[in-house]
């Protein structure tokens, strides 16, 4: 069977971080804010539904 290579190229206009936490959502929003001089705010809240388990995933911009 032959192989098809994709050829193309991908602009993205954002910066991505993820970062896992013991502490909330607000307090590690808060903690970044005040380090780093950031304006983060909560957006929304996203579940992901695995085979197990169910997870929450925090949005700030």
């Amino acid at each position: 069977m032959a192989k098809l290579q994709l050829d193309m190229e991908l602009e993205c206009d954002f910066g991505l971080l993820g970062i896992g936490s013991h502490v909330g959502s607000h307090r590690l929003a808060w903690e970044l804010n005040r380090i780093f001089g950031w304006d983060l705010k909560f957006n929304r809240a996203i579940t992901s539904d695995n085979k197990n388990t169910n997870t929450e995933h925090i949005v700030l911009t």
